[in-house]
């Protein structure tokens, strides 16, 4: 239930009149309620297994030491012709932004 705390926290932070988008691979009740109070008329989509257009998407795994994580990062996105990513982070540390 953290995940979904910070989430709301982020989105109760930012500006009122924004555009959210919700993502979720497995749409539970937690997720419908987080997105019916900060969206406004929003849209649920959806797609079965055969309908995912896995055939374009590659996806990878590297497991590497807590200290090395940013270098083997910017590796990868200097050595691979990467055009959109997304990056799952573990961590439970504060952003000194915040």
């Amino acid at each position: 239930m953290g995940f979904l705390t910070d989430i709301s926290k982020i989105l109760t932070d930012t500006l009122r009149h924004k555009q959210v988008s919700v993502f979720s691979a497995n749409l539970d009740r937690n997720v419908l309620q987080l997105s019916e109070e900060f969206m406004r008329h929003p849209l649920k989509i959806i797609v079965s297994r055969d309908e995912i257009a896995l055939l374009h998407i590659e996806q990878c795994f590297i497991d590497v030491e807590p200290r090395d994580k940013l270098n083997a990062l910017t590796a990868i996105l200097d050595t691979q012709r990467v055009e959109r990513a997304i990056v799952f982070a573990k961590t439970q540390r504060v952003p000194a932004c915040c």
